[in-house]
């Protein structure tokens, strides 16, 4: 058990090493994909910190390799949590709640890790309660991340990536648990090692294809450089004709069966005649185009940007107003004021 223990853990940290050598090397070569592709690599780092703290005796590390692995494993969950949320939402921009949550979590991991003394006992028992809470949290968000945008994504190769990462996350998760309660300690440890090889040969094989040079991130062009399909225009047409953007609740199904086409041929036609890779933010351009319009009517003045927002598709101002900064560049109100400049200066 021993051998196999060590063999399944060093080829787990060979693999993971590996992975973040040749996503390393590709940061400075993308440029959309370069955040995804340094928390990939700092996940990959991070997550051999736990296969080396728990190498068996008498192969057990040195104090400063094991102090250094506890370092190197403290942002392992909030480093995990953070990439999926760059991968599976579009438009992820570094947040200084971000930064917050990786500091904290790495702090508390670390004095979770630290060798247990008679006073600090019960703390340390509750401080592993809330760690385990904690991660338990982040990870419950990332998969309703993952399950809420399925429908709205617009790309059939990450719709496939969605549905096994569920699966796998709820199949770990739950195996996890089971050995927890039923194999023996070394046992356990060699599981958490066999896990770390599953995610770094199923990450290579998502990211690379067995192939370095098409290590990718999803990234899409900024403008679409083939032909558009005829097909695309004549959706842009009909839902240009019928405003059918004007909907609240708009989905792929709708507009299918609006236009009396499957859903699947609605993401098709979206996807390869466009650089959207999201069905909410193809609808959310065309409903702010119809709002530019409105707040730069000067007949419109005296209507209010949350009426304007309403009849503009959106649930609530807070979407509307997330929207428009995203498409234009600024407030609704700050273009309305610079409509209203414009116009007075026309005169």
């Amino acid at each position: 058990m021993l051998l196999f223990d060590l063999m399944v853990r060093f080829g787990a940290l060979s693999l993971l090493l590996f992975l973040a050598v040749i996503t390393a090397s590709r940061v400075r070569q993308t440029r959309k994909g370069r955040l995804q592709a340094i928390l990939l690599t700092a996940c990959s780092l991070s997550f051999c910190g736990p296969l080396i703290i728990a190498i068996p005796p008498p192969h057990e590390p040195s104090p400063v390799v094991l102090g250094a692995a506890k370092l190197v494993a403290s942002p392992n969950i909030a480093l995990s949590f953070l990439f999926g949320l760059a991968v599976f939402t579009d438009g992820f921009r570094w947040r200084t709640w971000h930064s917050m949550l990786l500091a904290a979590v790495t702090v508390l991991s670390f004095i979770s890790r630290l060798p247990v003394s008679a006073t600090w006992g019960v703390w340390d028992q509750r401080l592993s309660i809330s760690m385990a809470l904690i991660s338990a949290g982040l990870m419950i968000y990332l998969l309703a991340t993952v399950i809420r945008g399925t429908a709205d994504d617009l790309l059939k190769s990450r719709r496939q990536v969605r549905l096994v990462f569920t699966i796998g996350a709820v199949l770990t998760a739950g195996s996890s648990l089971g050995a927890e309660w039923i194999l023996p300690e070394l046992a356990k440890n060699t599981w958490q090692a066999f896990l770390g090889v599953v995610f770094a040969v199923a990450v290579l094989a998502w990211l690379t294809r067995f192939q370095q040079s098409s290590l990718v991130f999803e990234n899409r062009p900024a403008v679409v450089e083939t032909p558009l399909d005829p097909g695309f225009e004549q959706l842009e047409e009909a839902l240009k004709r019928d405003q059918i953007y004007l909907e609240p609740g708009l989905t792929v199904a709708d507009l299918g069966q609006r236009l009396g086409i499957q859903p699947h041929e609605v993401r098709r036609l979206i996807s390869e005649g466009s650089a959207y890779r999201n069905f909410s933010a193809f609808i959310n351009t065309h409903r702010i185009e119809h709002a530019k319009a409105r707040l730069t009517d000067e007949a419109q003045d005296g209507i209010p940007i949350l009426t304007i927002a309403l009849e503009s598709g959106f649930s609530s101002i807070t979407p509307f107003n997330r929207a428009f900064r995203d498409v234009v560049g600024m407030t609704p109100s700050a273009f309305r004021r610079e409509g209203r400049s414009k116009n007075l200066r026309d005169l």
